[in-house]
């Protein structure tokens, strides 16, 4: 189910944030340091966001979405403990949060760490496109900005 973040589900969004954010990015030097950095800044990406959906079941958040009015997708996250079934099919809870921001909206953004090959292969088999490859001011990294256009699918 996917509902309206309230207040008190920041501290489990972070967690999530956070604990992804170090799994998903072990390629850099040192994930941990990189990421608890930049939790009062993500702190700040929730408050200034237009939209901040969760997708809970049994009481449990196990992955969120946030947008900005840009229509721009600063985060995305699913807690890998309930990423798949035991047989390792996904259960596509990626998919509901983003198509519920396509529901209402005709273009969406993101951008992605190159390095980051899960991330574009999620992107990628929800129909966002690679736009622009750019450098991350204050990191160095690479990273790719995706789009999402509800006519790229009729021209699919």
């Amino acid at each position: 189910m996917i509902r309206q973040m309230r207040e008190e589900d920041i501290d489990r969004v972070e967690e999530i944030w956070f604990q992804e954010s170090v799994r998903v990015h072990n390629w850099m030097q040192d994930p941990y340091k990189f990421w608890d950095k930049r939790r009062q800044g993500f702190r700040d990406t929730i408050k200034k966001s237009d939209v901040k959906l969760v997708y809970y079941k049994d009481e449990i958040i196990k992955g969120f979405i946030i947008k900005w009015q840009n229509n721009y997708i600063p985060e995305i996250f699913v807690d890998h403990q309930h990423r798949a079934y035991p047989n390792g099919k996904s259960r596509e809870i990626g998919r509901a949060l983003v198509d519920y921001l396509r529901s209402s909206n005709s273009v969406l953004t993101a951008s992605v760490y190159m390095l980051n090959h899960k991330a574009i292969k999620f992107y990628i088999k929800n129909d966002f496109v690679i736009t622009k490859l750019y450098t991350e001011k204050g990191t160095g990294f690479t990273k790719f900005f995706m789009e999402w256009k509800k006519e790229s699918l009729a021209s699919g």
